[in-house]
């Protein structure tokens, strides 16, 4: 019996070595399944992303090639139109810098001229006054002498008279 049980005992070793076997086997093998369908994901994440790379960089590299000059050349003709406009600006400020500067001439001369004028009219009118004050101090000077050559042909009259009633 011992033979038996040794067999027995020998072959549910058997059975329970194959078991753990095949259960070694089916966890190798879910274990190599989930490796190699991490390591599938892996690589096609990193395909997706070599391909965006890829794609950025083509699309860097078209902008580069087109649109860069096409922004150096706007950029050139912005530069150019501004420096043309500052320059037309600066023209168009001294022209009227030139006209100010004439009109403030033209006034200044203007305004030389009229105080000239007003101080010769003032000089003639000072002139005319002195004149006419002078008139004035000679009629008076007439009128006041041709009173008193009056007065005293009167008052001569008068002592006359008087002298000639007196003696009679």
């Amino acid at each position: 019996m011992r033979d038996r049980d040794v067999k027995t005992l020998e072959q549910k070793m058997n059975e329970r070595f194959d078991q753990e076997d095949k259960a070694r086997k089916e966890m190798e093998r879910r274990l190599t399944a989930t490796v190699e369908d991490k390591v599938a994901m892996l690589r096609s994440d990193i395909a997706k992303e070599s391909a965006a790379r890829a794609d950025s960089v083509d699309y860097l590299k078209s902008c580069m090639e087109n649109d860069l000059p096409k922004l150096q050349d706007g950029i050139k003709t912005e530069k150019l139109d501004r420096e043309e406009a500052a320059t037309a600006l600066n023209k168009k400020v001294a022209e009227e810098m030139q006209k100010l500067n004439e009109m403030v001439a033209v006034q200044s001369k203007s305004r030389e001229e009229t105080e000239e004028a007003l101080l010769e009219m003032l000089k003639d009118m000072v002139g005319r006054m002195k004149g006419e004050i002078e008139g004035e101090r000679k009629d008076r000077y007439w009128a006041v002498n041709i009173t008193l050559g009056v007065e005293r042909q009167r008052k001569k009259r008068c002592s006359h008279f008087w002298r000639r009633h007196a003696r009679s």
